[in-house]
Parts: C-alpha cells; structure tokens; sequence
C-alpha cells in the first residue's frame, strides 16, 4: 500500500466523518430567492447525514414541509431538525423499491457516494456505492416515473480537460475510481433522459465548503484550514501551497441546487451544468485567513491526494448555469473567509 494511504494526515480526516453535526438556520434570502414550480411535494434524500445532507435538510424542510422529507442513510445520528429518517442501504436495491413505494416521492435527490480520497483507499467500495447504488436508485425511480437529482463533481475531469474555465461540455477522462464513478454517473442519467423521458438533473460542484467537517474528499483541506485556525492557529496541508481549484461555498450550492431541480425542464438545454463561487490558491486562503487572526501558520506534507487534486480544473465556466436557470453566486475568498471563520468558531463553542 501507498504510504501515503495510512498516513496519520488522511487518517485524522478521516474521523471527522464520524464528528457531530452542527446545524445550522435556514438563510432567509436563500429561501426567498426559491419560486415553487408547484412539481415537487415529497422528497427521499439518499446519503442524508453526509455534507451535503446535514447542510440543506433546513431549506428542504422550510421550503416543502419536515413531513414531506424522508432522510435515509446507512449512518444513524441525532439531528434535531430531522424529523422523518430510515436506515437505507443504496446497494440493496429491494430495499430501495419498498422505501420509495412506502413514501412516495415525487423527487428524489441522492447524495449517497464514496467520495474521491476515500474512493482511492477502497476502489471496490466506490465502484459499489457509487456505480451500483445509483443504478439502484435510477432504475426504480425511473420505473416510478420519479424525478432525480445526484450531484456530479470537479473530479469527474481529467488531466486533459482544459484547466481554466472548463466548459460545460469537454474532455473528461479522470485519473481516480471517484471520478470515473461520477462520469458513468452523468452519462447514464443523461441516456435515461433521452431514452425513457425520465427527468433526471445533475450538477457537478466545484470542491464544496462548509462548517460541516471533512469527509473522505481530496480537497477537504479547505475545510480543515478553518478548524486549525480556530483550534490552534496552524494548520498541515497535504497540498502544494500555489495549489489552486474552483470552489464552491455551501450557501451557493444549495441556492443553486434548489433553483436547478425548481426549473422547468424545457429551459434546461442540458442535464450536466458547471457551477463554483471562486477560485483560488491553498497560499491565497491561508493569506485570507490571516487578515483575521495574523500568527495563523501552514506547514505542508505533501501527500497522495496532492495527485488527484493537480488533475482538476483550477476554474470552472458555469455560463450555461446562470443562462439557463439563473444561478447567481454571491460569495468571493474574502466573504467565504470571514464567514468560516465565524461559523466554525460558533460550531467549536457549541460542542
């Protein structure tokens, strides 16, 4: 095994997976900024207790109603804002029948994946999760004639993808079983669009930030910075420090997500978009975070995911996005910085 594999470094992030979540209030503009199309009324949520879960469960409930929001997940927690949960398992796709026929949605977003450092530590796992679980998830809501949402990812280009403002449509041969996955994903999704009709939706994000703590992707660092500042003023990157990718902050996903899947299909000319809030350097984010607390440190040893990340775009064009339904992000390094840096300092302070 790679050394890298079982480094101390990968295994601290490793744990947060299993940190206590921090919830968190619905924004007011985020949520005035929704327009009901009237088609959405019940929704099951896969991998509701990861990241992307724990983060936009409050706009769900407030928009459509905690009776008419199932969370399933194979990881149990306590989420005081959770009000329906039931242990799903993706790959079992008997399970997967039974519980959408018991609930009835009539949309489905799927979150439940392995994601691009943890995928590299089990391939077999991700391919699993990732390839089979979403069949799963596919072909009964397509059978159901239910609408579906999974996210896509930055990860799912390669080295021969253009690199700045990476277009919508391009290059995309990944290096990591993750990005494969998610490829396989959007193509798959797509050909039952034009095939069956069936209103599939996908977005792929740029590499996301949020107070919620890492977990298994390879840019997770940009997450953990945060905690080392608020913690202990230093922080060991894993990544190169003129590393630069596209970003995504969480308050522009979950805007842009809840716009996506609210549109009228016939404006969506494709079913794959782009979308980020910035771009910039691991330097340029520690330089950032040092306007507010100025002995902040980085130290850097460099590892495995410094690989994985050199083969992403560093910006993306989410032209397509804003044309066709509007997305409008609102957060740049400085507004992100500020505000992570609050966020988590509240999120330590609460236990």
């Amino acid at each position: 095994m790679n050394k890298f594999l079982s480094s101390p470094l990968l295994q601290k992030s490793l744990f947060h997976l299993h940190t206590q979540f921090f919830s968190q209030v619905a924004d007011k503009e985020i949520l005035n900024s929704i327009i009901k199309s009237g088609r959405i009324k019940r929704i099951l949520v896969t991998g509701g207790h990861g990241q992307l879960g724990t983060e936009i469960l409050p706009y769900l409930n407030q928009i459509y109603g905690s009776d008419n929001i199932l969370v399933t997940d194979i990881i149990q927690k306590s989420n005081a804002i959770c009000k329906n949960f039931q242990f799903l398992d993706v790959l079992d796709r008997n399970k997967v029948e039974s519980m959408i026929q018991l609930f009835k949605p009539d949309y489905i977003i799927h979150f439940a994946a392995k994601l691009s450092a943890i995928g590299e530590l089990n391939p077999k796992a991700c391919l699993s999760v990732n390839i089979d679980g979403f069949k799963n998830v596919l072909d009964v809501a397509c059978e159901k004639k239910i609408s579906l949402f999974t996210p896509s990812t930055i990860g799912a280009f390669g080295v021969t993808t253009p690199k700045i403002n990476t277009p919508n449509t391009t290059i995309m041969r990944p290096s990591t079983i993750y990005g494969c996955s998610k490829v396989f994903t959007e193509l798959l999704g797509s050909y039952y669009k034009q095939k069956y009709g069936m209103d599939f939706r996908s977005i792929r994000y740029a590499q996301t930030i949020s107070c919620t703590e890492a977990f298994g992707g390879s840019g997770d660092f940009s997450i953990e910075i945060f905690y080392g500042a608020i913690r202990k003023k230093e922080y060991t990157c894993y990544l190169k420090e003129k590393t630069r990718m596209s970003f995504l902050y969480i308050d522009d996903l979950i805007a842009g997500t809840l716009k996506m899947i609210e549109t009228d299909s016939e404006k969506l000319s494709e079913s794959v978009y782009n979308i980020q809030s910035c771009s910039f350097s691991v330097g340029e984010l520690a330089a950032a975070i040092r306007k507010h607390i100025s002995d902040f440190e980085v130290k850097y040893e460099i590892d495995f995911r410094q690989k994985i990340v050199d083969t992403w775009p560093e910006s993306l064009d989410d032209s397509l996005s804003r044309k066709d339904w509007g997305y409008n992000p609102k957060y740049n390094l400085g507004q992100m910085t500020s505000i992570m840096l609050k966020l988590v300092k509240e999120k330590l302070s609460y236990g």
